[in-house]
C-alpha cells in the first residue's frame, strides 16, 4: 500500500494550539506569491488570470493537507504555508464548509497569524 501519508500520521507544522483552533486554518502558496498577498489578499485562480484553476480560495483544517496539495502541484518550489483565522466557519453564501478544508468564493478574507517557509529541497511525503 505504500508509505502512509503525513495527514495520517497527523504531521503538523505548526504549534498544537493553532493546529487545534477550530477558527484556524492554512493555506499554501509559493514563495513568490507570499508577498502580494499580505499586499493585496488572497484571491481566486481566476482573479490571478489562471483560468484552469479553481473559483475560490482553498484553506486546509490541517497544516499538512495544505502543504501536501500545494506540494503535489509545484515539487521542487520553496513554498510557504500560511496560518489564518476566521471570525466564523459556519456554512453560509460565498463559503462551502467541508471535511477537510473550507472554500472561500465571496472574498472573504481571513486574518493571517503566521506562516511557515518550507524550503524547496524539503522531501514531504
Amino acid at each position: 500500500p505504500g508509505a502512509p501519508k503525513m495527514e495520517g500520521l497527523q504531521y503538523r507544522v505548526f504549534p498544537e494550539s493553532l493546529e487545534n483552533d477550530p477558527l484556524v486554518l492554512f493555506h499554501a502558496t509559493l514563495s513568490a506569491d507570499y508577498d502580494e498577498i499580505l499586499l493585496s489578499g488572497f484571491k481566486t485562480a481566476a482573479q490571478l488570470g489562471k483560468p484552469d484553476g479553481l473559483a475560490s480560495v482553498s484553506y486546509a483544517k490541517q497544516s499538512s493537507t495544505a502543504l501536501g496539495h500545494i506540494r503535489n502541484r509545484h515539487k521542487n518550489q520553496e513554498v510557504i504555508i500560511i496560518a489564518v483565522q476566521f471570525q466564523s466557519l459556519v456554512a453560509r453564501q460565498g463559503m462551502v464548509v467541508n471535511a477537510s478544508d473550507i472554500h472561500v468564493y465571496g472574498g472573504t478574507q481571513p486574518t493571517i497569524i503566521g506562516f511557515c517557509r518550507v524550503p524547496e529541497d524539503y522531501l514531504f511525503l
